[in-house]
């Protein structure tokens, strides 16, 4: 397993597909469910078939700004091998931090700005229903762990790829992304639970372990631990 790649992930591409099957009406009830979240806290667990673990946690409140993404992994003998989070404040700043380096990038809020304006601009109709707001996200790929905090006005960055409608129940939906695996969505929220995927001869897997719905900007910011004070 490699590990992570820090991303920032600008994806502004509208989750809208026309209903025309019992997949595409799923994934559009997905899009839906997540716009409704005023925000939330969530951790979850990495694991390989090869012995190396990790545990990521993600907090936003999408009114205020506030994010972060917090990471951990470590290999097969429990060796801590990399550690980092990544920030966005409600004054539209980004902060990452891995090791002992810290990056702080100031316009990160006004470059939002452009490209919502470049959205409205590009399909004026293709954000009624779903907000253009702050996205922290974590998936498998491949080969690696990809983490990242961009916007979008998609809900689900990963509904994009779906290939396949494994099960859907009022509770979770399963979905086929081919190559990253089998990922299961909170039907309520739109959230991922879980994914796991076959590749490089091994199975690693994702899941969820502690959930937290919309908590509060308070229960974000509070959380905020990089020392800007030696950047």
């Amino acid at each position: 397993m490699s590990f992570p790649k820090c991303l920032i992930p600008f994806a502004f591409v509208v989750c809208q597909v026309a209903p025309a099957n019992e997949l595409n009406e799923t994934l559009n009830a997905l899009v839906a469910s997540h716009s409704k979240l005023e925000g939330y806290q969530t951790t979850y667990e990495m694991k390989s078939s090869k012995g190396q673990t990790g545990t990521i946690e993600i907090g936003v409140d999408f009114e205020s700004g506030w994010s972060y993404l917090m990471s951990e992994f470590k290999d097969e003998k429990g060796k801590l091998m990399q550690q980092g989070q990544q920030w966005t404040s409600a004054d539209g700043n980004y902060l990452l931090q891995s090791g002992d380096e810290k990056i702080i990038f100031e316009g990160f809020g006004k470059l939002v700005k452009r490209f919502r304006k470049l959205v409205e601009i590009m399909d004026q109709d293709a954000g009624d229903g779903v907000p253009l707001r702050i996205k922290p996200d974590s998936y498998l790929d491949k080969t690696r762990i990809n983490l990242g905090i961009g916007y979008t006005t998609g809900g689900t960055g990963l509904l994009g790829k779906s290939k396949e409608l494994v099960s859907k129940t009022n509770d979770e939906v399963i979905i086929d992304l081919d190559e990253l695996g089998q990922v299961t969505f909170e039907a309520t929220t739109g959230v991922i639970t879980s994914q796991v995927i076959t590749s490089a001869e091994q199975t690693r897997s994702l899941k969820r372990t502690t959930w937290k719905k919309n908590p509060g900007e308070k229960a974000i910011s509070s959380r905020f631990n990089i020392d800007m004070a030696t950047t």
